[in-house]
């Protein structure tokens, strides 16, 4: 066993934690993903990631725990097909994407917006496109692609629409999509993704709930379709509507969540947020993206 000190990124704590010299030795470009749970060095849960000199290069943590409702979505038979078929390498994808660049994907889905990767790693770019494709199919449209630096250098004009991401970086982001203050939804699917230590099991979660926030949004996209375009739509009819229809009463955070993206990806602007600061701030920025 090897000894690693951490601090959390949260309180500051130090601790020291053991890891398995094994899960070292299959550490070579990328970074080994620690799981860092409530008690072992205080009560937040947090992933540092480590290179393979015990080096802690970053660490993640979602800002805190948002009550997100249950849905009966796919199986795990279901999330174990669909990787056998496409043979996703996910203990790969885990140890070669970074929690930080995974959120700011999940994000630019969300938002409708094309997305460059880049990546000298090319033998793994076939499974970050099957990894974000299978995750999505059935629920959001996306064009990901997956580019190496010099290529990115040669056609930047070919990105001028995109979210162009390398590693923990937003290298190109015009209209401010990814506010570092407005991902508590995604960086707690996220931190689930990395904390869930069986590979499908993992695959599994995190599909089902970008399908959930798939199905929730498209329900508040047909509820306000009854309505006038200039009739404005108090936030709490919206609330009343998800709980007589799948029977539970959302959480605020979460809503704030949906109601961006029903903005800016279906084009659903005239919701009063009643008592959503976060996203009356957001509704009168200056940026939106171009439907």
């Amino acid at each position: 066993m090897t000894t690693i000190k951490l601090t959390c990124p949260s309180c500051k704590k130090k601790g020291i934690i053991e890891i398995s010299d094994e899960s070292i030795k299959n550490v070579s470009r990328g970074l080994l993903a620690i799981n860092v749970t409530p008690d072992i060095i205080c009560e937040h849960t947090f992933i540092a990631y480590v290179d393979k000199n015990l080096a802690v290069r970053d660490y993640f943590i979602a800002d805190f725990q948002i009550e997100i409702p249950e849905l009966d979505e796919i199986k795990l038979k279901e999330a174990k097909e669909i990787i056998e078929k496409d043979k996703l390498n996910l203990d790969a994808i885990k140890l070669n994407l970074s929690a930080n660049l995974i959120t700011h994907v999940l994000k630019s889905i969300f938002y409708n917006k094309k997305i460059a990767i880049i990546s000298d790693l090319s033998y793994l770019n076939e499974h970050i496109i099957n990894f974000f494709r299978q995750l999505i199919e059935g629920s959001f449209d996306a064009y990901i692609s997956v580019i190496s630096v010099d290529e990115y250098k040669s056609n930047k004009k070919n990105y001028k629409e995109h979210i162009v991401l390398k590693g923990k970086d937003i290298i190109r982001d015009d209209e401010k999509i990814i506010n570092p203050k407005r991902l508590k939804v995604e960086k707690q699917m996220v931190s689930h993704f990395f904390m869930q230590l069986d590979p499908i099991n993992s695959f599994f979660e995190l599909k089902n709930e970008i399908r959930k926030t798939f199905r929730l949004s498209q329900s508040i996209v047909n509820f306000t379709s009854q309505f006038k375009k200039d009739v404005t739509i108090d936030s709490e009819l919206v609330i009343d509507h998800l709980e007589k229809e799948f029977n539970f009463k959302i959480d605020n955070n979460y809503l704030e969540f949906l109601l961006g993206i029903v903005d800016v990806n279906f084009g659903v602007k005239n919701i009063k947020a009643v008592g959503l600061k976060d996203y009356l701030k957001f509704s009168t920025t200056t940026f939106r993206p171009k439907l």
